[in-house]
């Protein structure tokens, strides 16, 4: 997707904003069919993802146009912008971010939504109340744990650049509300705040559809 589809596009001139976000959904959704297969839970993350995905999209969207942030805060993206003065680099920037967020989102989804379905499945009794608690309980702790890897991962990445800056520049504030630093600090942000809200969406999602389903089962 990621080769023949956004790169292409976004090369030929066509808006990097939105071509990233309509290729973070087909990755989304043909990755987690793919893995589960054409289960009812499946689906159930599939619209999760979805929601939260729209989401991260419009916080990213918002934050690079309210920073100002140009997309130009490293060698790279500035001389592909040299190289290519038709690619909006700022929607290049807001786009990645989406894509960025879009792995670790299909794994806390999903990961919920399982959860509740074994919950649910094991014991088939407990109250709507009862199983949204549990299973939000497990997503706390997985949410920690990746919140944790995604600033880890970002800084580390970020690291050798950062020292450089540093060295010509050591003031705090200066180094903080430089382009690339600001744009590392947006990315965690944003991907941890569409983590956080994907533990509630999911598990409440599927715990409704499930429980409702149950009752209409139950009622037949």
């Amino acid at each position: 997707v990621v080769a023949w589809f956004i790169v292409p596009l976004i090369l030929s001139g066509h808006d990097a904003f939105l071509v990233s976000i309509i290729g973070s959904y087909i990755i989304a959704f043909a990755s987690i069919f793919i893995a589960n297969g054409a289960k009812k839970r499946t689906f159930i993350s599939i619209g999760c993802v979805a929601l939260i995905l729209l989401f991260v999209a419009i916080m990213s969207y918002l934050a690079v146009s309210i920073l100002g942030l140009s997309g130009l805060g490293d060698e790279t993206a500035f001389f592909l912008s040299v190289d290519q003065p038709k690619i909006d680099m700022s929607g290049v920037l807001a786009g990645g971010i989406v894509i960025a967020s879009l792995g670790v989102l299909d794994d806390i989804v999903t990961a919920q939504v399982a959860t509740v379905d074994e919950l649910h499945g094991a014991n088939p009794s407990l109250k709507s109340k009862e199983l949204f608690k549990r299973a939000s309980s497990v997503g706390g702790e997985h949410i920690a744990s990746l919140v944790n890897t995604i600033a880890l991962v970002y800084i580390g990445a970020a690291l050798p650049v950062v020292i450089s800056i540093a060295s010509y520049n050591s003031d705090l504030l200066v180094l903080i509300n430089g382009e690339y630093l600001s744009t590392e600090i947006v990315r965690t942000i944003i991907a941890s705040t569409g983590l956080v809200l994907a533990v509630p969406v999911s598990t409440f999602t599927a715990t409704y559809i499930l429980k409702r389903e149950g009752s209409v089962t139950s009622s037949a």
